[in-house]
């Protein structure tokens, strides 16, 4: 990693872990449940039952069983091309994203809107669904540019995860399952484990 780069993933993660401490001193001081509140009742006032329905089914594709076997896909994917580097970044990050957030869940206690769907039990902030779709984007991204250099493919890629990322979140916003502040606090925590998965990754390799 060249020092520019290093440099650029150590002001993100600073950034980034700063913004996400003031969201959760923001969120226990309850800051943010008239925002989080608006945002749960505009969706659930413009509810349709056919759009409903199909979130749920998206929601359901990019869960912890989806995500799991298109990141082990992936996995195979790297093996197959000898792309050991990417492979093993990929999993340092996948891990660490999803272990941080399993700990941010049960030490912050942060209840799901009431009318989650299906009863949806357990925690909800940061969005695990939201870390999940950030990580497996951005593990894709990187195995397309290890296999495609022509830039205009790379940037329709690009955008076409941006969408996955967008709808992946919006979903878990319609269908209640998380509230606005869940999402903001994945973002903020991927972006955070990603800039240091890359300063780890490069201190060990």
């Amino acid at each position: 990693m060249d020092c520019l780069l290093q440099e650029k993933c150590k002001q993100a993660s600073v950034v980034s872990s700063s913004i996400f401490i003031i969201l959760v001193i923001t969120l226990k001081l309850g800051m943010f449940n008239i925002a989080d509140k608006a945002v749960y009742e505009f969706f659930k006032e413009h509810e349709n039952a056919t759009v409903y329905n199909m979130a749920i089914h998206f929601s359901y594709l990019s869960g912890s069983i989806g995500s799991l076997l298109m990141f082990s896909i992936m996995m195979l994917i790297f093996l197959k091309l000898h792309k050991m580097h990417e492979l093993l970044f990929s999993v340092m990050f996948a891990a660490l994203s999803v272990g941080i957030t399993i700990i941010l869940k049960y030490t912050l206690l942060v209840q799901r809107p009431l009318n989650s769907v299906n009863g949806l039990s357990g925690y909800s902030f940061p969005s695990g669904h939201g870390v999940l779709s950030i990580v497996l984007a951005i593990v894709f991204f990187l195995l397309v540019s290890s296999v495609a250099k022509d830039k205009f493919i790379l940037q329709i890629v690009k955008v076409l995860l941006i969408i996955y990322v967008f709808v992946s979140m919006l979903t878990r916003l319609y269908v209640g399952s998380h509230w606005m502040s869940d999402i903001l606090g994945s973002i903020l925590l991927a972006v955070f484990v990603y800039s240091i998965s890359c300063l780890l990754f490069n201190a060990i390799k």
